[in-house]
């Protein structure tokens, strides 16, 4: 056999054929992957100790998982599925042959990869956070109740931390990649959003069927026949 050949189950693939265009890939199903196992551990690590002087109103902000997460679910089969489906697109456009395609791809590699960055970082601070209030239960005392609200407002403040430097990133490095990855935070900033809207209009239905069960029976109308 030839060198640069290798013998497959099928016949003859040559490395060129098998090598990938764009291994990094392959790092976005591994973030993807950490955010969900990281938050499980992190929301069980959460209730040991620091939960018991920070209590959130909902741990996972995302309301998709809320209640996978409140059900400690290892595996996810949604959450898989999405994964392999951001995977698979961005495979798809990376291994494009056509240049034209590969700014495009560059720029979502670098959204998609910062934005989940940004994500396992903040697991990776609270689950340190969570393990020294277990080493150190004095040095928590008191209790707080954060709202969803404040939780998210919170979150939402950090991305600050990284925004700027991005912003620092994309004007000196002038790519598509560096552009993907300033438009990470903001993409984090209207997910926050759009889950404090879908919280406000559940509080709000929540509260109109309240009146609707505190309001009393009204009396019958009475109807006079005219002879």
């Amino acid at each position: 056999m030839r060198m640069g050949g290798i013998c497959w189950i099928f016949g003859k693939v040559s490395v060129e054929q098998l090598s990938m265009l764009h291994p990094e890939v392959l790092l976005v199903p591994i973030l993807m992957l950490a955010d969900y196992f990281l938050t499980i551990a992190g929301a069980l690590l959460y209730k040991r100790g620091y939960g018991k002087h920070v209590r959130y109103e909902n741990y996972e902000l995302n309301p998709m998982w809320q209640r996978s997460v409140d059900a400690v679910r290892w595996f996810n089969p949604r959450h898989l599925l999405i994964t392999a489906f951001v995977t698979g697109f961005l495979l798809l456009v990376g291994e494009h042959v056509d240049p034209s395609v590969e700014p495009f791809y560059d720029f979502y590699f670098g959204l998609i990869a910062t934005l989940f960055m940004i994500i396992v970082g903040r697991h990776l601070g609270n689950i340190l956070i969570f393990l020294h209030a277990i080493k150190h239960p004095g040095d928590l005392s008191g209790e707080a109740r954060l709202s969803y609200r404040v939780a998210l407002k919170a979150s939402n403040s950090q991305l600050w931390q990284v925004f700027l430097p991005l912003v620092v990133m994309a004007i000196y490095e002038k790519s598509a990649f560096a552009l993907g990855c300033l438009c990470a935070p903001p993409a984090l900033a209207v997910g926050h959003f759009r889950w404090r809207r879908k919280y406000q209009k559940q509080l709000q239905k929540m509260a109109s069927q309240s009146q609707t069960k505190e309001e009393p029976p009204r009396p019958p109308s009475v109807t006079t026949a005219s002879s």
